[in-house]
């Protein structure tokens, strides 16, 4: 579209709008993004999500995006090398854990949601990951000795020799 037309409709008002609703942080972005369609079909799918997302908002189901992050941050960083604290790790176990749960979520409605199914099916959740990361922590956010039994060693050593 043509930045005249797009400021004639307002739009950045209109994307200031839609971000001022978004549920994450990476909603919100994504919002502030002119990632508008290019052609009337890409509009017409864009809208069919949009109406599935109405008609089970209509129906009181949500979308289950509490715990989705953005971790592109620590991720990126990870990907150059640079190691992670255990908070950030556990930023990013929570957040692929709520995005395998909302890919879940969109699975179960398929049916009634084919739109939104095809946008779901560009959510790639690696299972391996998924369990691996459920499993790396315990419940005070420490590396799990039960997964990492060296560790469990290592403190267990550590409290005798103190």
């Amino acid at each position: 579209m043509k930045p005249l037309s797009l400021d004639s409709l307002d739009i950045g008002l209109l994307l200031s709008a839609l971000a001022g609703k978004a549920e994450t942080s990476l909603g919100r972005r994504k919002s502030e993004d002119a990632d508008l369609a290019d052609s009337h079909a890409g509009c017409m799918e864009r809208y069919q999500v949009v109406q599935e997302l109405w008609a089970l908002w209509e129906e009181q189901e949500r979308l289950p995006l509490s715990g989705v992050l953005d971790v592109s941050d620590p991720v990126g960083r990870s990907q150059r090398g640079i190691r992670l604290l255990p908070g950030e790790l556990i930023q990013v176990r929570d957040s692929v854990l709520a995005m395998q749960g909302l890919r879940r979520w969109v699975d179960d409605r398929a049916g009634r949601c084919p739109a939104l199914m095809l946008r779901a099916g560009l959510m790639e959740i690696d299972p391996f990951l998924c369990s691996s990361l459920g499993r790396s922590f315990d419940e005070d956010g420490g590396f799990s000795g039960r997964e990492y039994p060296q560790l469990e060693e290592l403190r267990n050593r550590q409290v005798e020799l103190r």
